[in-house]
């Protein structure tokens, strides 16, 4: 047995390339760019009542007459979107020295894993309980990048 081989079941008739390349492209299927779904996840946010203190002054009130949106609640997703964005720039970093060092199918699980705990993490937050959007956002982004610096070692 080779030290660095993936050994499959025996029966298997699929090698493991091949079964790391269907994982990879599953995984950008249902993962890939999920940062960039942000104008989904942002009214899944508000739609729930997340970051709606202040919103019933009148001055916070958009001027768009289609809009339900508030300037604070705005504001604060713009926030998320901010430190998502920027940690999905300043991933590959750190990224790049975790494949150097762990190899891809480490970072590429890393990623994966880093993806479901941010998507967790969005899906128990709220701001009147425990509010970690913030940390959703940094390690969806960190998450994101990571997966996809991965993939292409991977293919």
């Amino acid at each position: 047995m080779a030290g660095d081989a993936l050994v499959l079941p025996p029966g298997t008739k699929m090698n493991a390339q091949s079964l790391i390349l269907v994982l990879g492209v599953l995984g950008e299927i249902f993962q890939g760019g999920l940062f960039f779904g942000w104008s989904a996840l942002s009214i899944m946010i508000t739609d729930q009542g997340n970051f709606e203190e202040g919103c019933n002054d009148p001055d916070e009130a958009i001027d768009d007459p289609g809009t339900e949106i508030c300037k604070s609640q705005e504001s604060k997703l713009a926030l998320l979107w901010t430190l998502g964005a920027f940690s999905l720039n300043s991933g590959p970093i750190l990224g790049g020295f975790a494949l150097d060092y762990l190899g891809p199918r480490f970072v590429s699980i890393t990623g994966v894993c880093l993806n479901m705990l941010g998507l967790i993490l969005f899906g128990t937050s709220s701001t009147s309980g425990s509010n970690a959007f913030i940390a959703a956002a940094i390690i969806l982004g960190l998450g994101n990048i990571t997966f996809h610096l991965a993939q292409f070692h991977i293919s």
